[in-house]
């Protein structure tokens, strides 16, 4: 499964909740799929409660774990994902099964 990582997406507090960061992720989406990409990935902190959510409402799943260290300091992120194809999307064991067995621990030093 051939897939693209999302670096990064930010919605500023006082702009969240209004279909910015949905837009702003269906439109990546968009991009991969004509890309010919079939998987989207991404990581979240484990203390960011709110885009945790946000993802698994998306359809996106943890995969597994990621750690990132950055001066000195080791921050535990999920690391999420979604199918693109749109039979994939509709099927919810499908988003359970992407292949990131490699990606037990991703380690990132900043």
């Amino acid at each position: 499964m051939l897939g693209a990582e999302l670096v990064r997406l930010y919605v500023q507090p006082r702009a969240q909740r209004r279909g910015i960061g949905r837009a702003l992720l269906r439109q990546v989406e968009a991009i991969a799929i004509d890309a010919g990409l079939s998987a989207l990935w991404f990581t979240v902190w484990e203390g960011n409660a709110n885009a945790l959510a946000f993802y698994a409402a998306q359809g996106y799943a943890t995969q597994a774990a990621a750690i990132y260290g950055f001066r000195g300091r080791h921050y535990h992120n999920h690391l999420m994902a979604r199918a693109l194809s749109q039979s994939a999307a509709r099927d919810a064991d499908t988003q359970k099964m992407l292949d990131f067995s490699d990606l037990k621990e991703l380690q990132r030093k900043e």
